[in-house]
């Protein structure tokens, strides 16, 4: 996905190469000096994640040239010539678009299979147990009666702030509880706290708590969308072109569309009365009724006039407007 788009088809030479590569490369080797430093020592991760950046500048390098290539041209807003940009070249950048939603999806795999944590406690109130930068507290249990359903809830505080997993009895299936996890979500992981069991009630019951972090969780889901919008970006009917009709003064003359010039007859690099000229000839040449021929000695002749020609022939007669003269 970050090579293909950048290879034109036998015309890649050494200076396309170097022009269209290095900004992907040196944000590639940019990115991973970053993830150095914020402590990444996974190789599997590094080499999955500079994959991921190296593809996000080929998309983003496209879509910035084209956009300032149509603002030179065109003198557009920028973010009007992107809009133009995709409109007028939807298959192009809509597959772009999907290449970005697929590098989501597989940054979201590679950070899944690195980073996720988990880890199982049983909390007495006030009680607590950390992980991956959350700390989360006991606060022991409470029961709720909506109807229909027995709902007890976990009493937990993650950093100080509230969340409630819970089981949900139903009267009709009281030995199938429904869980309802704990859920706390940013744009770069999650945190699930599923509540596994209690002992005793209210205040007073110790907890039993199963507690995953799984990172970019939500980049999934906005790939997801991304993958359908554009998909919907390269199907979408590509607009047509309108014919407009342009007048520019030429020659003292007006021009219009190229079927009306050659109606009329106009030349562009002749001065106006030659043009005119011109046109009457050719319309008196349409116009005019096919001349009169006679046979002389076999051979086709046109004649202006209305007497015949004599060319020694033995077959020549006379025009037959002349029929009858001596």
């Amino acid at each position: 996905m970050g090579i293909g788009p950048l290879m034109p088809w036998r015309r890649a030479s050494r200076e396309h190469l170097r022009n269209n590569f290095l900004i992907p490369v040196v944000g590639t080797v940019v990115g991973l000096a970053i993830l150095l430093v914020l402590s990444m020592r996974d190789p599997f991760a590094a080499i999955g994640f500079g994959l991921c950046v190296f593809v996000l500048g080929t998309i983003l390098q496209e879509f910035v040239r084209g956009a300032l290539a149509r603002h030179r041209a065109t003198g557009e807003n920028y973010l009007v010539a992107l809009g133009g940009l995709v409109r007028r070249n939807n298959r192009r950048y809509g597959g772009y678009i999907v290449h970005l939603a697929i590098l989501l999806i597989g940054a979201r795999a590679v950070g899944s299979q690195v980073y996720q944590q988990q880890t199982q406690a049983t909390l007495a109130p006030g009680q607590s147990v950390s992980l991956a930068g959350y700390t989360i507290t006991a606060g022991g249990i409470q029961t709720t009666n909506p109807p229909g359903v027995k709902v007890i809830d976990a009493v937990l505080s993650v950093n100080g702030q509230d969340l409630r997993p819970e089981k949900q009895f139903f009267d009709n299936f009281p030995q199938q509880p429904s869980t309802k996890v704990g859920l706390r979500s940013t744009p770069f992981e999650d945190l699930y706290v599923v509540l596994g069991g209690w002992d005793g009630d209210g205040p007073t019951a110790r907890v039993s708590l199963a507690v995953f972090v799984n990172p970019l969780v939500i980049w999934i889901w906005t790939g997801g969308v991304l993958l359908l919008l554009g998909t919907l970006v390269t199907l979408w009917p590509a607009p047509v072109p309108s014919r407009q009709r342009a007048t520019v003064p030429v020659g003292g003359r007006a021009v219009g569309s190229l079927r009306e010039i050659r109606r009329r007859g106009d030349c562009l690099t002749c001065p106006p009365g030659a043009a005119r000229r011109g046109a009457g000839r050719r319309a008196r040449r349409r116009g005019a009724p096919r001349r009169p021929a006679i046979a002389m000695s076999g051979v086709r002749r046109r004649i202006s006039s209305g007497f015949a020609v004599r060319s020694g022939g033995r077959h020549a007669r006379r025009h037959p407007h002349q029929a009858g003269r001596g």
